[in-house]
């Protein structure tokens, strides 16, 4: 079992960040990485996805075009939250 099928199941949770930020793209865009996310907790697994290094073990990041989703997995609450979402040359800043 891979990871990705291990997060079938779970919950996904948006941050304030996250949020106000999917709001802020077009429709298009807002769509197809809202899609990508319902992809990752059915288990899909054709998603580009990276754990991130230097981080907590619960740290990845998923690739959505030109855009970055920064999540983490909390398997004692069973959910996915999802803590940034970026341009790829933006999201790594401090």
């Amino acid at each position: 079992m891979t990871f990705v099928n291990r997060l079938k199941g779970y919950q996904l949770r948006y941050s304030t960040q996250a949020t106000k930020f999917i709001k802020k793209l077009d429709k298009k865009t807002a769509e197809l990485i809202v899609i990508k996310l319902e992809r990752l907790v059915k288990g899909d697994e054709n998603l580009d996805i990276k754990k991130l290094s230097g981080s907590l073990d619960s740290q990845f990041r998923m690739r959505v075009g030109d855009f970055r989703i920064i999540y983490e997995v909390s398997n004692h609450e069973v959910i996915v939250y999802v803590i940034e979402i970026g341009h790829r040359r933006e999201i790594y800043r401090d």
